[in-house]
């Protein structure tokens, strides 16, 4: 099912996204515009900001404000984490990165129940490992 994917290793969060950048441009698909659900790691909420920086959704110190000017439900302009992500459900350890890669899937093949984002054939997952020192991007896309 992914469409591309790019894997990079990093020290720090900050930059670790930039290949998700290149990912979109060999996928030829317009974030957001195209992609209709974003999945990403959030073990803390800072992650969240940093990798929504990172991934190119926002400029560098704008995190916060873009999550105030966006509704992050499945309703809303920038579907987020739509089964509720890490802080939601849980940190589940070393299998909790899966989570965003099933919710994803769930959403495209419109198995998501209640949480259901209208249209959605791509998705944008995101997650992290190592105390930030692995970073994985994948654009999915069904049929």
């Amino acid at each position: 099912m992914p469409a591309a994917t790019s894997r990079t290793r990093t020290r720090s969060c900050r930059g670790a996204l930039n290949p998700a950048r290149s990912l979109v441009a060999v996928s030829s698909c317009s974030m957001p515009a195209t992609v209709k659900t974003f999945s990403m790691a959030n073990p803390r909420a800072v992650v969240m900001l940093l990798s929504l920086e990172d991934a190119g959704f926002c400029e560098k110190g704008t995190d916060m404000e873009f999550v105030a000017n966006h509704d992050l439900t499945f309703r809303g302009d920038f579907p987020f984490n739509t089964a509720g992500g890490q802080l939601g459900f849980g940190q589940a350890g070393l299998a909790g990165g899966m989570h965003h890669v099933c919710d994803a899937t769930r959403q495209i093949m419109g198995r998501a129940g209640a949480a259901q984002v209208a249209g959605c054939e791509r998705a944008f997952v995101s997650g992290n490992g190592g105390i930030l020192s692995e970073q994985t991007t994948l654009i999915l896309q069904g049929d």
